[in-house]
């Protein structure tokens, strides 16, 4: 699946033993354990000192500049100076007047300053999500895995580069969400996407960790690759009109299209058990149960249908055991079940415009067409025929599983290929879904082997490398030849595409891709 580094423990999948049947009856215990993370965060630094410091904010990044690894350096940090040099003290002083209304540009300059100023401060802590972020995305964006599975053909590189987001800690309000590289490239001139967590997951809080794939696997990925978004939209519209028969239907997973891809790339990547996890996650959002309404014109499908949604994409994944975890995941969702309605821009309800079992058997339509339509944005591929999870990943997993359960300790004596960061997630996730898990334990193991992964990471030196200077050079080749708009142009075009009317729980300001 994710060949990046050559590390893995000293066993072979020939010792794998594989799980009998998929259990998942202590996810309620790790509903609670992702409340109990949330109500007592720790610290983290803000943005709040530099709001009215111009100079000290241009001082401090100058001089965080070089902790940072030399590509992140040249794409991220040395590009956003540039962007505040650019824009001067008064207009910089105007963008955070409190009376501003141009949220989209105090948001995306707020984090990309976050990320870059407490990357040595927050290093440990920060290394395990890096990792995965990393590996997720280098996963499908790397020259060499953009080769089709089934073609064995190669596949051009994304339009938005190919180095791995930044990430950070902070905005918990907002849960997890991204700024992808079209975002960071368009509007500041950076070469790399902006990931976030909550700061409760610094410490706890394992299933919202699964989040990770949806954000990066996700949104990062289908937004590195003009028109994919598009194309893909005109073809779940397409396929649901045509089985439906229904405007009003395709128009609603049309609309959705950005939110549900991002579900589906996730599961390809990380696997079954990150549908649980992220059924698990909403349900701790809110009030215990998968919320059965949404907003009409907002981004995100109902919960109760990304619930079936990820039974209907499990179910077609390569390994053996998928169509058990496909109705582990569906005998669940079921458990929410209720009539479906929208919220209208006045704040009226109406009733979902087809019956609850049309709209859960939609599921199956947009997964289908999500994973095997052939793109012409991909070269005549499909996003299934690039990136999928197989056996030979579940197995990893299910090996993974049987170290985190031992008294074993996550070393550095690893050796050979095999197992990778979304193994490891994907290994933790499951294990804390099992009778028994101590999942504070399975949490702290699991931050633990992912900075153990990340010290073997290449890109992440202050050294330039072969590597990473052949990674800036390809990134910023392809930048350059993009139609790179007007900031005020790509603000107005952002904030029209990600602003939403959100509960309490996400923020209603924020236009970044936040995944609830």
């Amino acid at each position: 699946m994710i060949l990046l580094r050559n590390v893995i423990f000293c066993f072979t999948l020939s010792c794998t033993l594989h799980a009998e049947l998929p259990d998942i009856s202590n996810l309620n215990n790790c509903i609670e354990d992702v409340r109990k993370a949330d109500a007592n965060p720790p610290a983290v630094p803000t943005f709040d000192p530099y709001k009215t410091n111009y100079d000290q904010l241009i001082a401090d990044l100058q001089a965080a500049n070089a902790y940072l690894p030399f590509i992140y350096q040249e794409a991220a940090a040395k590009p956003l100076i540039q962007f505040l040099q650019n824009l001067g003290e008064t207009q910089y002083i105007l963008i955070f007047n409190e009376d501003s209304i141009n949220e989209t540009l105090k948001e995306i300059i707020a984090d990309a300053a976050v990320a870059i100023l407490f990357q040595q401060e927050t290093l440990v802590k920060s290394n395990a999500f890096q990792e995965v972020v990393s590996d997720l995305y280098d996963s499908f964006i790397k020259e060499q895995r953009r080769v089709g599975k089934e073609t064995s053909q190669p596949i051009k590189p994304p339009n938005y580069g190919i180095i791995p987001p930044l990430v950070k800690y902070g905005n918990a309000e907002y849960g997890p969400y991204t700024w992808p590289g079209d975002a960071t490239y368009q509007i500041l001139g950076m070469g790399c996407a902006i990931v976030s967590l909550p700061p409760a997951q610094l410490k706890g809080g394992l299933l919202a960790w699964t989040a990770i794939g949806h954000e990066t696997a996700g949104h990062d990925i289908i937004h590195a690759d003009i028109g994919l978004i598009n194309e893909l939209r005109g073809r779940v519209y397409n396929s649901i009109f045509y089985k439906f028969n229904n405007r009003q239907l395709a128009d609603y997973w049309a609309n959705c299209i950005d939110e549900t891809v991002s579900d589906v790339c996730g599961y390809l990547h990380m696997g079954p058990s990150i549908g649980v996890g992220l059924i698990g996650y909403f349900r701790a959002l809110g009030n215990g149960r998968l919320r059965t309404y949404g907003y009409r014109e907002g981004p995100h499908p109902i919960d109760l249908l990304r619930g079936y949604l990820a039974a209907s994409v499990v179910k077609r994944l390569h390994f053996n055991d998928a169509l058990a975890w496909s109705q582990i995941i569906a005998a669940d969702t079921q458990k929410d079940n209720r009539s479906l309605f929208l919220i209208n821009s006045d704040g009226s309800f109406s009733s979902f415009p087809v019956s609850l079992e049309v709209a859960i058997a939609s599921t199956e339509v947009v997964a289908q067409t999500i994973l095997r339509s052939i793109l012409t944005s991909l070269e005549d591929h499909s996003l299934q025929g690039i990136q999928n999870w197989r056996e030979g990943d579940q197995a990893i997993v299910e090996n993974l599983i049987l170290l985190m359960k031992s008294d074993a300790e996550l070393t550095s004596s690893l050796s050979g290929p095999g197992f990778y960061a979304a193994h490891v997630v994907a290994a933790a996730t499951q294990a804390s879904l099992e009778a028994g898990a101590q999942i504070e334990v399975l949490f702290s193991k699991m931050q633990d082997f992912l900075g153990t992964m990340h010290l073997n990471n290449p890109v992440w030196s202050q050294v330039a490398t072969g590597e990473s200077i052949a990674l800036l050079e390809q990134t910023f080749n392809r930048l350059d030849n993009q139609v790179k708009v007007s900031t005020e142009k790509s603000i107005a075009l952002f904030e029209q595409k990600f602003k939403e009317v959100e509960e309490a729980i996400v923020n209603t300001a924020s236009p970044s891709l936040a995944i609830r």
